[in-house]
């Protein structure tokens, strides 16, 4: 009885050699095992039988070159021999010119901070000089000091003055029915934008700076700089009645316009359509020359109107004190409208609001 043996398959050695070597280095092993099946003829095997599946040769050989020595010459010779592609030389020379503009744009920044809190300084200390202010009768906005707005300092009251407040979205037609309103019924009509940009132009001015910017922004200047000169323009005027236009965009500025100076007996609103005011804008900045007739500030300034004055309509509403007109008529309709308005108020109670009927706003 033949002596059976253990046969070792190549594969199995292939897999133990796996981790050592790669598969292109390993040799193809060749084997004569053992075997329990019969030869061809039907005989017993014998020890020199060899299975058909069984290579009888090995395809290795040590003078053949290495495989991974081969392709680390490959890699050599492409690296060596390869240069930068167009694309990759503009990529590279991209990003290495804008980390140059960075940097350049970084320092100028720096630099024009510096200035710009050099001039600010400078103003601060002119309108120290100037003004003699103290700490406890100012107050700093936004980098510059402003007089307190102090009640006592009001020569007005609601028994010996008149004081109505104009207001309206950007090109409702605040001013051209306050001037026309004005003139016939005897008030002096004062325009908060007018008296700021006036302000804006006077050589001198402490507040040119700051006003400019707010309104080139179509943001609301600072109620302590507009009441001041609301103030001051009512005592150089020597009347008790007043139109004020455009006057007041929030509602903070309106309760300290009436503790200071005096409380309003009345407010117009003139109402009408973003569409509408829009083209009259723009119609308008053609030749008003005006920096905030430009669509941007025109968009801004309607943001503004939306969020800031729009409360102050409705609290006067609210406290019955409003009457609203539809300005999106031609301007003699709306006129007449306002000059029923004015009439009755002439013979009206000082704390009582005209009863008038007027069309209702357009939507």
């Amino acid at each position: 009885m033949l002596k059976p043996q253990l046969a070792i398959r190549p594969s199995f050695l292939t897999h133990l050699g796996r981790p050592l070597l790669p598969r292109h280095l390993r040799p193809t092993l060749a084997f004569t095992p053992y075997s329990t099946d019969r030869q061809p003829d039907g005989s017993p095997p014998s020890s020199s039988y060899v299975h058909p599946k069984v290579q009888k040769s090995s395809t290795y050989s040590q003078n053949q070159p290495s495989h991974s020595q081969t392709a680390w010459d490959r890699f050599q010779d492409r690296i060596k021999h390869r240069l930068p592609t167009f694309p990759a030389f503009l990529g590279a020379a991209s990003l290495i010119t804008s980390l140059i503009y960075l940097q350049y744009s970084s320092s100028q920044n720096v630099e024009r901070n510096r200035d710009q809190q050099r001039r600010m300084d400078a103003t601060k200390e002119k309108i120290y000089e100037d003004t003699g202010l103290h700490p406890d009768d100012s107050i700093e906005l936004h980098g510059l000091r402003f007089p307190k707005v102090k009640p006592e300092d009001s020569p007005f009251t609601l028994d010996n003055c008149t004081v109505v407040f104009v207001l309206g979205g950007p090109g409702a037609g605040k001013g051209t029915q306050s001037a026309r309103l004005a003139k016939e019924f005897n008030y002096v009509h004062l325009s908060a934008g007018d008296l700021l940009r006036e302000e804006q132009t006077r050589p001198g001015s402490p507040y040119a700076d700051l006003i400019n910017w707010f309104i080139r922004e179509g943001k609301i200047v600072p109620f302590e700089v507009t009441i001041t000169l609301l103030r001051e323009a009512m005592k150089r005027s020597g009347s008790n009645k007043f139109l004020v236009d455009g006057f007041p965009r929030t509602l903070p500025q309106g309760e300290e316009f009436e503790k200071a100076v005096c409380p309003a007996r009345l407010v117009i609103n003139f109402e009408a359509n973003e569409e509408v005011l829009e083209s009259r804008l723009l119609k308008r900045g053609e030749t008003s020359g005006r920096a905030d007739d430009n669509i941007e500030s025109i968009k801004k300034r309607f943001r503004t109107f939306v969020m800031s004055t729009y409360p102050v309509i409705t609290h006067y509403m609210q406290a019955d004190k409003c009457i609203t007109i539809d300005s999106s008529r031609p301007v003699d309709e709306v006129y007449a409208d306002a000059r029923r308005i004015f009439s009755k108020l002439e013979h009206a109670h000082p704390t009582e609001k005209p009863k008038v009927e007027v069309p209702a706003a357009a939507s």
